[in-house]
Order: structure tokens, then C-alpha cells, then sequence
């Protein structure tokens, strides 16, 4: 007997009230609690792990991957909700630029959130394309907020001190990307605007 017809014909139901139900509850309510988009991030990926996982095994009709598949789904939207807050409040709250055009703790602040939801991105046991899809999605949600930053916060500077403190910006930013995987792309576009 296989078992996806154990699933499909015989304790599916029984299973869905005892099993299933308490799991998605007890799913949400961890994610509810949560509001760091690093734990989220590291969330969504166990997750959609587990799904992708289950789906190998169990038709994706059984209640267990439908459970799964939604409350990945919950998760993704909640870090995605918790990094576009994080990238306006950058907008909102512009630090002006120390006397010696380092970076601001703003800047600094986000700029090691990037990297350690970047480190859990790079370890994770998602699908590939999964991967990448994440990848673009995460580095559109914080690189331009940041770099919108730095260029509102550079406003008042004089024009030498101006390109002095985006360049010091943009190169702490290609010096996060650079040693992760996807980042290409968005390593050249920042290239291009130093030059």
C-alpha cells in the first residue's frame, strides 16, 4: 500500500481534525508573534522546505500540504509586509551624514539586516528557483529604499561632499552583495551609478 492512498482513503479526515488543524493554528499564532524579518525569513524558508518536501510524497490535494502550502504562503507575505516596513521607515527617517561622510547607523543598521536574511537565503534548503525569486524580491524591497535613503540624506551636502558620501553608500552596499550568490545584476547597476 502506497502512501499516498493511506492518505487519500483513510485517516485523512481523522488527521485533518487532530493533526492538521491544531498544526496550522499552532503555525500562525509563531508567526504571528514574530516581527523580525530575519526569524520570518528563517520561518518562510523551514516552510516552504517542508512543503516542497511533502509534496515529493503526499498528493497535493492531502490536507497536510494544503495546510503547508497555506501557511507558507502567510509567512512569505508576512516578511515581505515586515522588510517593506523596514524600507519605509528608511524613507521616512533620513539621518544626515556624519562630518566625515561615513556611513549613518541607519545604513548600518539595515545594511547587516540585508546580510543576515542574505546568509539564511544562501543556506536554505528551498528549490532553486525558489531561491532566485526570493532573492529578487528581497534586494528590490531594501537596495532602492536604501539608496533613496542615501541620496536624501546627501540632499544638503555640497556637490563634492555629495558624491563622496554616495559613493562611501554605495560601496558599503556592493560590499554586502558582492559575496552572495544572484547578486550580479544589482552589483552592476550600483557599479554603474559610481561611475
Amino acid at each position: 500500500m502506497s502512501v499516498r492512498f493511506f492518505f487519500e482513503n483513510r485517516f485523512e479526515k481523522i488527521y485533518f481534525e487532530f493533526v492538521f488543524r491544531p498544526l496550522r493554528v499552532r503555525l500562525e499564532q509563531v508567526l504571528v508573534s514574530q516581527h523580525e524579518p530575519v526569524v520570518l525569513y528563517k520561518l518562510t524558508n523551514l516552510l516552504k522546505f517542508y512543503e516542497s518536501t511533502i509534496k515529493q510524497l503526499l498528493p497535493n490535494e492531502c490536507q497536510l500540504v494544503l495546510v503547508l502550502d497555506e501557511v507558507s504562503s502567510l509567512s512569505s507575505k508576512m516578511f515581505l509586509n515586515a522588510l517593506n516596513a523596514t524600507a519605509t521607515r528608511l524613507i521616512e527617517k533620513v539621518d544626515m551624514p556624519t562630518n566625515d561622510l561615513n556611513l549613518s547607523d541607519e545604513l548600518r543598521r539595515t545594511l547587516s539586516l540585508l546580510r543576515d536574511i542574505l546568509e539564511t537565503h544562501s543556506t536554505s534548503m528551498i528549490p532553486f528557483e525558489s531561491k532566485r525569486t526570493d532573492f529578487q524580491q528581497i534586494v528590490y524591497s531594501i537596495i532602492d529604499p536604501l539608496l533613496q535613503m542615501c541620496s536624501l540624506s546627501a540632499a544638503k551636502l555640497g556637490v563634492i561632499e555629495m558624491a563622496v558620501y554616495l559613493v562611501n553608500c554605495i560601496s558599503a552596499i556592493r560590499a554586502t552583495l558582492a559575496v552572495f550568490a544572484f547578486t550580479d545584476e544589482k552589483i552592476e547597476m550600483l557599479e554603474g551609478q559610481v561611475n
